[in-house]
């Protein structure tokens, strides 16, 4: 089973938080959602329409809900945004929709019913000063669902967007914004104590600073995906324990992170069928007792210290493709009766100290096993060569070895063993098998 978090497309219907991962959620500073019944004065009825569930505010009886911030903001030093879903039905009176508040002083979105054309308004009212600063927008229609988002930059700068859709419209007071601290989010009155809504609301969300225009765009569309969405529940067969494979039919599997690690303990490939596994971090290892094989890409594992660990009768082997392995200490360890080769293409290691340690052969059928760092080393400790039957083994370092204690030969049937270092080590017991071993003598290889 999986817990999946599926974003939110419609109004959630019962008490849900923000959600904290989503990128507008660290400007986010309150929100209003029907279903989390905020206090409530006057105690509006409820209502539902194609948005979901609303509170429906009657303008005689006072009705109104406070929603504290969870942080103060002043429209002087941040700005601010405000964008909501709400209607009017008085084409009478001034009103307010949702506003940012400290109790007197507020950042409000008017419905103008006392104006000619019934506008759409956004206003701040600086209390101590007794200014008021108002943009005055597009005409409402009584009983029409509107998301409305109003914004206002430190400068006093206003914005209307109705449905997403920025607004033209002009300055009918042209007062100073406040500068004192707002603290509430109130909805259907401008400060808990006047300008009160005859209408409806269905969300509402306030934000530090003025969202771009493809912010708000975005929110208009579905206004609440800023919230938990619940999890869901996928049932799928356990990793590890089934024989189910870690692969991805087509395309890649990447891990990154301090340590990360693959796991894989029944009878199955982590294997890309077409594509790449790739793994970086601090030490990233693969763990698996089948094959730790790509059919056709790539394994690519960095980090400090990666790991390849395969224990059981399999290759550590790319069928077509390459076996990547880089990082400050390497290893690639095989301990059971297969080998460490790729069957065309390359395994190639590289980092501080890189070690091959195998029981069985160090080889490659076709092409190159090429080991590079400081410290690189080739140990074979049982019958069988550190040999490639077609191609070259590459040993380049600080002080390169070649270890071969029983008895098999460090010698190529076709091909090269070239060592290359500061103080490079070639030691074997039982020398067998054709070709010779060649020292360079400063000049030129020799016997």
């Amino acid at each position: 089973m999986i817990n999946r978090k599926i974003p939110w497309t419609s109004q959630p219907q019962f008490t849900v938080g923000i959600d904290w991962s989503n990128p507008l959620a660290s400007r986010c500073l309150g929100v209003y959602l029907p279903a989390n019944n905020n206090s409530r004065s006057g105690n509006p009825s409820r209502t539902v329409s194609s948005f979901g569930i609303g509170d429906t505010f009657l303008r005689t009886s006072s009705q109104h809900i406070t929603i504290p911030l969870v942080r103060p903001v002043s429209l002087t030093g941040k700005g601010a945004t405000l964008i909501g879903i709400v209607n009017s039905t008085n084409l009478t009176n001034s009103q307010c929709s949702f506003a940012l508040t400290d109790g007197s002083s507020h950042f409000s979105v008017l419905f103008r019913g006392d104006k000619g054309g019934t506008p759409i308004s956004g206003a701040t009212w600086n209390s101590p000063g007794s200014s008021f600063r108002q943009f005055t927008g597009p005409a409402y229609a009584s009983g029409i669902n509107y998301v409305v988002a109003f914004t206002a930059d430190t400068a006093g700068n206003f914005s209307i967007y109705v449905n997403g859709v920025l607004q033209s419209g002009s300055y009918s007071n042209a007062g100073t914004m406040p500068s004192s601290n707002l603290t509430k989010l109130e909805i259907g009155s401008s400060n808990g104590t006047g300008d009160y809504l005859t209408g409806s609301g269905f969300g509402a969300l306030a934000f530090e600073g003025v969202l771009s225009a493809a912010e708000i765009i975005d929110l208009s569309a579905n206004l609440w995906q800023v919230f938990k969405a619940p999890p869901r529940r996928l049932w799928v067969g356990a990793a590890g324990g089934t024989n189910t494979a870690v692969n991805p039919g087509t395309g890649s599997i990447a891990i990154t992170g301090y340590a990360p690690s693959i796991a894989q303990t029944e009878n199955q490939a982590i294997t890309p069928n077409v594509g790449n596994i790739v793994i970086t971090g601090y030490a990233p290892s693969i763990s698996q007792p089948l094959a730790v094989n790509p059919a056709v890409g790539s394994i690519s594992i960095t980090g400090y210290a990666p790991t390849v660990t395969q224990n059981v009768d399999f290759p550590v082997n790319p069928g077509v493709g390459t076996i990547a392995i880089t990082g400050y200490a390497p290893t690639v360890s095989q301990t059971a009766n297969q080998s460490i080769l790729p069957a065309v293409g390359n395994v190639a290691i590289t980092g501080y100290a890189p070690a091959v340690s195998q029981p069985l052969a160090i080889n490659p059928t076709v092409g190159t096993l090429a080991i590079t760092g400081y410290a690189p080393t080739i140990a074979q400790s049982v019958g069988t060569s550190a040999n490639p039957d077609v191609g070259s083994i590459t040993i380049t370092g600080y002080s390169p070895t070649v270890a071969q204690s029983a008895s098999q030969s460090l010698v190529p049937d076709v091909g090269l063993i070239a060592i290359t270092g500061y103080a490079p080590t070639v030691k074997i017991s039982s020398p067998l098998g054709g070709g010779r071993l060649k020292y360079w003598n400063g000049s030129a290889w020799v016997s």
